[in-house]
């Protein structure tokens, strides 16, 4: 008897976890295109207190959007006009999801950063990183 209560209790069991959703997070897919410190019209911009500008952001490979960066350190030693600069790389910090592009003058002038949080965007990872572009997954809810 406590045989076929055993068997029967693991066969109830079974049947209801295959009907439960496991962890099989949709993941998510954002690319993100730092802001050109040159000849462009969504180039940065030097304020005096920080550097500023567009960048692109798709996700899912839907249409691009601008998004906007901000320098969050002193941009002390940076000079106003930011033709010298180019894109030296960037970088995902999967703790708070920020993306921060690094710029480097090539006249030895002082680098910056300029940092763009993506909203719900802790916990992905980067899967592919060029020096002015980055591909970022995301898992997100659970596939259907």
């Amino acid at each position: 008897m406590k045989n076929k209560l055993a068997l029967l209790f693991s066969a109830s069991i079974l049947s209801i976890s295959s009907s439960v959703a496991l962890a099989d997070p949709n993941p998510y897919n954002f690319d993100i295109q730092c802001p050109v410190a040159q000849n462009s019209s969504d180039m940065l911009s030097n304020y005096g207190d920080f550097i500023a500008g567009y960048g692109k952001k798709s996700v899912n490979n839907e249409s691009e959007s601008q998004i906007y960066f901000k320098s969050k350190s002193s941009i002390k030693g940076v000079p106003a006009q930011l033709d010298h600069y180019d894109n030296q790389g960037v970088k995902y910090n999967s703790t708070t999801g920020d993306v921060t592009c690094s710029y480097a003058s090539y006249d030895g002038e002082a680098p910056f950063e300029v940092t763009y949080t993506l909203i719900n965007g802790k916990g992905g990872r980067a899967e592919m990183i060029s020096n002015n572009k980055i591909h970022i997954v995301i898992p997100f809810g659970l596939k259907a």
